[in-house]
């Protein structure tokens, strides 16, 4: 029994309130994880049974990109990507403040790139596709 959970009952029920509160969030987390990847892995079912990229399958990979941004910006508002205390442990080792902000801002812009580069590319693709389709057009090589 932890040692917060003896004497009175006001820290008891504000720890477990609190462990309740991590498991809610926790478990949003962990589901939001699992619809990402279950989406994820769905829309490469759909490119490879279709075999071309068609508008609905160019929605759902732009949809799934901004999700993905989305989920990654959240985890790092929320200081859930790096441990804080191994942040304090290395800043500690190195001497200096380690500029976390800027860590942060360069793997969201990392992310987002990747995201608009990934949507982009499914987006040409889908017009490369209907101009090889029409009649009369040569289809780029």
């Amino acid at each position: 029994m932890p040692e917060l959970l003896r004497g009175s009952s006001k820290p008891a029920t504000l720890w477990l309130g609190v462990e309740r509160f991590r498991r809610k969030v926790l478990s949003i987390r962990e589901d939001s994880r699992t619809h990402l990847i279950t989406v994820s892995v769905a829309i490469e079912i759909w490119k490879y049974v279709t075999g071309k990229w068609t508008l609905p399958l160019v929605a759902a990979n732009v949809a799934m990109n901004m999700a993905f941004v989305g989920f990654v910006v959240a985890l790092l508002r929320t200081q859930q990507v790096v441990n804080p205390a191994y942040v304090s442990a290395l800043e500690a080792q190195v001497g200096e403040s380690l500029p976390a902000a800027a860590a942060g801002l360069v793997l969201v812009l990392v992310v987002v790139g990747i995201a608009v580069w990934d949507s982009v590319d499914g987006v040409l693709k889908y017009l490369r596709g209907r101009r090889a389709q029409r009649p009369g057009i040569l289809s780029e090589r």
